[in-house]
């Protein structure tokens, strides 16, 4: 029982390692299109010009923390040291637990009125991201595409999601 036991522990300890050892994301031309190209599902369209930093969220509308992270990014969007950020917010883990309820995720949105693009998400996208292990995740890039800062909610974590001084610091400290 031990032999089998401490392999998994193994796996589970090496996963978590792998997602705080993660490489950096880069927005490239590729990544670009690829988020334009995945289905709308409320807001506006994504503006992914080159140039322009970018804010990039993954959620589900049974999590509660996407609730407060929506309501923070809104505010990214109405800080004046912020302006032009593009924030994109895709839908990922929907199904977590083998339910989809779209009724949910109707009223998730309704209720956050997000002014951002929220998106579907595709296995592809996130692959691209490194996979997107919890949600919410959050990257933000700066100008030129960098990945300048990224928060991954952690099991039992007290720190649920990030917040609008936590993405403007960062866009700020990048020169966005």
């Amino acid at each position: 029982m031990l032999r089998l036991i401490a392999p998994m522990i193994f796996l589970v300890l090496a996963a978590g390692a792998r997602a705080e050892t993660a490489q950096p994301v880069t927005l490239d031309a590729d990544l670009r299109a690829a988020l334009a190209g995945l289905a709308p599902l409320a807001g506006p369209a994504p503006e992914l010009a080159a140039g322009q930093p970018v804010v990039v969220t993954f959620f589900a509308s049974w999590c509660p923390p996407c609730r407060d992270e929506f309501r923070h990014l809104g505010a990214v969007l109405d800080d004046a040291a912020t302006a032009g950020t593009t924030v994109i917010a895709i839908n990922w883990h929907e199904d977590f637990g083998g339910t989809s309820r779209p009724a949910r995720l109707r009223r998730f949105l309704k209720l956050a009125h997000p002014r951002m693009s929220v998106l579907t998400g595709t296995s592809d996208v996130v692959a691209a991201f490194g996979g997107v292990p919890r949600i919410p995740s959050l990257w933000v890039f700066d100008r030129e595409g960098r990945e300048v800062h990224r928060f991954v909610h952690g099991r039992g974590a007290t720190k649920t999601h990030a917040t609008q001084a936590e993405v403007r610091a960062a866009l700020l400290r990048s020169g966005a």
